[in-house]
């Protein structure tokens, strides 16, 4: 799993700037890569989507299936 497929488990872009406490332009921004959520905002999309955060990575190749 990476950042984008995490922020879209959470729900909406509103869903996840309200588990963030962010603006949802904020959480448009890191989808598109024009920057992260912080560490206390990561944690916080990690529990709403019962994710554990050692499976996120940054690269989204690889969070892809090996074929």
């Amino acid at each position: 799993m990476n950042i984008k497929e995490l922020i879209t488990a959470a729900g909406t872009r509103e869903q996840a700037a309200r588990i963030t406490r962010v603006h949802r332009t904020t959480v448009y921004a890191w989808l598109v890569g024009k920057g992260r959520p912080d560490w206390m905002q990561f944690m916080a999309l990690c529990r709403a989507t019962k994710t554990d955060p050692m499976t996120v990575t940054n690269d989204p190749a690889e969070s892809e299936p090996w074929s």
